[in-house]
């Protein structure tokens, strides 16, 4: 299976747990090659993180649901902090 297809499931899951946390948006970097170009997009699956509309952090490859959900919640507990700050 592709790498793109394992983490989509994956992914999609993690971010369902945080509903209303963060929102998850999909690019299909073939039909917007001027976006993938924009953020130096250079494999997939790229995860982006993006705060203000720009990146901030992410990750290159297909990770299992564990990996991604402790990622999504590090990145949670930062921008908490960020606010409390």
């Amino acid at each position: 299976m592709w790498p793109c297809r394992r983490l989509g499931p994956a992914i999609e899951s993690e971010v369902e747990k945080r509903t209303g946390k963060l929102e998850l948006v999909k690019i299909d970097i073939d039909a917007e090659q001027a976006l993938a170009a924009r953020y130096a997009i250079q494999s997939i699956p790229t995860v982006a993180v993006f705060r203000d509309g720009e990146p901030v952090t992410g990750f290159v490859g297909a990770y299992p649901p564990a990996t991604i959900g402790k990622f999504l919640d590090e990145l949670l507990a930062k921008e908490a902090e960020t606010a409390a700050a």
